[in-house]
């Protein structure tokens, strides 16, 4: 039973990460950046499983490695850059985590 129960809750939080982080229309994020034209300077993953992409003056996360288990944190920046915004799904499907660290810095 708690194994089940286990697995309901992940479902129900993948569930909750993918409908609030969908785009909606006419978002101040969407208006402030042109995303089409927009260069991905670098990209890699993270010690802790965190895939990102580096922009010209940001970074971006944008999945997760989806064994990774317990507590994630976001870190503030990564080379250098801050850490604005974190990809639509890039916790899709990582159930085994039980929180997410989220910096300010992050819109």
């Amino acid at each position: 039973m708690k194994v089940k129960l286990k697995k309901i809750i992940s479902g129900i939080v993948c569930l909750m990460v993918a409908v609030s982080s969908m785009a909606v229309p006419g978002s101040l994020v969407a208006d402030a950046v042109d995303l089409e034209n927009v260069a991905i300077a670098d990209s890699g993953t993270l010690e802790n499983g965190l895939a990102y992409e580096i922009y010209e003056d940001h970074a971006v996360i944008t999945d997760c490695d989806t064994s990774a288990e317990g507590e994630m944190i976001i870190p503030d920046t990564i080379q250098g850059l801050a850490v604005t915004s974190i990809g639509g799904f890039a916790f899709d499907c990582c159930s085994s985590l039980t929180s997410v660290i989220i910096p300010d810095v992050v819109m």
